[in-house]
């Protein structure tokens, strides 16, 4: 699924790379931080699709996959910079870089790269409030016309906590069970962001993580 192009600012990083920027994160701002666990959770699918036998360039599980990206003239073990492209429906753009003084080294790369899809409805997904309104006016500067900004906010449970979950008590017409794999035609049928490749990428979430339903 990835890509390297001849000249573009961005490089794409390796396995081992990316597990370092990992541990660069954590180190820097621990396991609840955004960056942290959105490296983090990338590197568990990479796990388990490699265990599924799935190779990487398999369409079906296209949605399971980001490829991570820093300058190619830089270090990203220097100041974490990084891009990250996911395709979905629409392609999602993650990124940020600790630099001081303005992060130059990341904007060289949103500003320069070819990799962005800027008109064909780019999500660009968890910004930092720092870089909100240059990001905007980049977004305008490559010809996007409408811009729609949204608050996002992450909920984190943490081990200890799920363990002494109490159960509610239900109606003794309902169960609350794991979800099996003919589940996820229902739940995509009901899904209002459902559509192409959509179904499939659910009975992944079902068939790769632990799940709970009602």
């Amino acid at each position: 699924m990835s890509s390297d192009k001849n000249g573009d600012i961005l490089r794409p990083l390796s396995d081992s790379e990316v597990d370092e920027l990992l541990d660069l994160y954590k180190d820097k701002f621990g396991i609840r931080n955004f960056h942290y666990l959105l490296l983090y959770n990338q590197r568990k699918w990479d796990r388990q699709l490699s265990e599924a036998h799935i190779p990487r360039n398999d369409l079906n599980h296209i949605s399971l996959r980001k490829q991570f990206y820093t300058h190619r003239r830089g270090n990203f073990r220097t100041w974490g910079t990084y891009v990250s492209l996911h395709r979905d429906i629409v392609q999602s753009v993650s990124f940020f870089s600790w630099q001081p003084d303005g992060a130059a080294e990341l904007w060289e790369c949103l500003e320069q790269t070819q990799l962005i899809e800027w008109t064909q409805g780019a999500l660009l997904t968890n910004v930092d409030l720092g870089f909100c309104n240059r990001v905007k006016e980049l977004a305008v500067s490559r010809g996007v016309t409408a811009i729609q900004p949204r608050q996002c906010f992450g909920m984190v449970l943490s081990h200890e906590d799920a363990f002494c979950a109490k159960v509610p008590d239900l109606p003794s017409e309902f169960e609350i069970r794991r979800l099996r794999a003919e589940d996820a035609a229902m739940v995509h049928n009901s899904w209002p962001n459902k559509g192409e490749g959509s179904l499939t990428y659910l009975q992944a979430l079902v068939r790769f993580n632990k799940s709970l339903g009602i």
